[in-house]
């Protein structure tokens, strides 16, 4: 009668494999290991399950769009008239200056007024002094 003896190959260099992570689509598995040359396996591989998406517009691991992005037309702006002081009244001598404030984003828009000729009051410019002549 014939006896079976189970011997271990002597290889001292086993082939490693590296583990290969999961991602959202597709499983991953663990380290393994196993001899080159009787192919024994030392290590087994376990297969880690995928992860699956987030449930999103978008999945935020892989980046995958499952909603379609639209394109929103931005706004104009909605002038308002700035506080008092920002604006200047234009006078014979100096540029006036009328300001707006966009109430949605905050951006003000300064308009120069032109010089304005004199403006006699009982013979004399009420703005720099000059006679009405």
């Amino acid at each position: 009668m014939t006896q079976m003896v189970n011997v271990r190959c002597a290889d001292t260099n086993p082939k490693r494999h590296a583990a290969v992570a999961e991602t959202c689509t597709k499983d991953g598995l663990s380290k393994g290991s196993h001899c080159s040359v009787c192919g024994e396996v030392f290590v087994k591989q376990e297969t880690i399950p995928k992860t699956g998406h987030t449930a999103s517009k978008w999945c935020f691991r892989c980046k995958q769009v499952f909603v379609e992005s639209q394109v929103i037309p931005k706004l104009e702006h909605q002038y308002v008239d700035y506080p008092e002081g920002a604006n200047r009244e234009a006078t014979c001598k100096n540029v006036g200056v009328h300001s707006q404030k966009c109430k949605l984003c905050g951006r003000v828009e300064s308009v120069p007024i032109d010089k304005v000729d004199h403006v006699y009051v009982n013979g004399k410019c009420k703005w720099c002094g000059k006679d009405e002549s």
